[in-house]
């Protein structure tokens, strides 16, 4: 079998991540047996180089990429590549070059770590398992959203049991950094999401003249609670690790129905996502990881309502 492996997943053994390496060395192993043929893009090699380099020495740097040369083939990446890429619908540039080398050189899937970069994928995803030797499993997407149930959207714990083995393999991993994160931005959701209607009515004075429906404190309260309604869907979302709520409950149920009776322009809506999405920055309680999660949630409101 031959699959590409994102070059995240061999940076991270590389660099002998305590807490990463563990879930590498199952994969590790199968491509020093030569069990499996493995194959990284010329642009993932030139980053796991950089990076190496940058805590090492371009020696030791140059030592590495001659070693894994010895393991995986390399994908060059041309402007044809490139190109398909660009067209691309998926959302992080790099997963696109990823897939379309992988479709090229005929590989059977691409072995990743966050599956989310690859949402959408032409080719098979698979996820590295994170805490076990055992084989890898398969994420299909389109069966994944089939299994999600509809009783997510109030919030029902049976939620959970949609889940696959690896995804909750995965998620039970990451628990500590979205557990922490969800309290820390629970902490401020209320502030924040005043903060951003404020925000919005500075932007648009005119919703807040003498006369306008708007302009009264009751309506603004419901803004506030509108916003933090969305805020609560977005830490659900990172609890789960699942986007699939918001297209569900928000985009057919809130958007059609909330804003022609709160007669406001969704621009407002737009801005107020945009202000609580870049409001947010890592912390010691939020990971990179998670905020990036908490920032693809907010994008997808957000375009949903442009």
């Amino acid at each position: 079998m031959k699959y590409l492996i994102d070059a995240d997943v061999i940076l991270e053994y590389c660099l002998n991540r305590e807490q990463f390496v563990k879930d590498t060395e199952y994969l590790w192993s199968l491509l020093e047996s030569q069990k499996i043929e493995g194959f990284i893009t010329e642009s993932g090699l030139n980053k796991i180089e950089f990076y190496f380099s940058q805590l090492t020495s371009d020696e030791k740097a140059k030592n590495l990429i001659k070693d894994l040369k010895k393991l995986v083939k390399i994908c060059p990446v041309d402007r044809y590549i490139l190109d398909a890429a660009r067209k691309s619908n998926l959302k992080d540039f790099e997963a696109a070059v990823e897939i379309e080398c992988a479709i090229k050189f005929n590989c059977d899937a691409i072995i990743v770590w966050n599956y989310l970069d690859f949402e959408g994928a032409s080719i098979e995803i698979i996820l590295v398992n994170p805490l076990t030797f055992e084989p890898l499993q398969t994420v299909d997407f389109n069966k994944q959203q089939k299994k999600l149930e509809y009783e997510a959207r109030y919030s029902n714990p049976s939620y959970l049991s949609s889940f696959d083995n690896a995804k909750l393999r995965a998620y039970v991993a990451e628990a500590e950094a979205r557990v922490k994160a969800i309290e820390m931005i629970n902490e401020i959701k209320d502030d924040l999401a005043k903060n951003s209607v404020n925000f919005c009515f500075e932007e648009y004075p005119h919703l807040k003249n003498p006369g306008e429906p708007q302009n009264s404190q009751v309506f603004i309260d419901k803004c506030y609670d509108e916003i933090s309604r969305c805020l609560n869907l977005v830490l659900y979302c990172i609890l789960c690790g699942d986007p699939y709520i918001l297209t569900d409950r928000e985009l057919s149920i809130a958007h059609p129905k909330l804003f022609p009776a709160l007669n406001l322009p969704t621009d407002l809506y737009v801005a107020a996502l945009t202000f609580c999405r870049d409001s947010v920055s890592v912390s010691r309680n939020l990971s990179k990881e998670v905020l990036k999660q908490y920032r693809s949630y907010l994008d997808y409101l957000i375009n949903s309502l442009s």
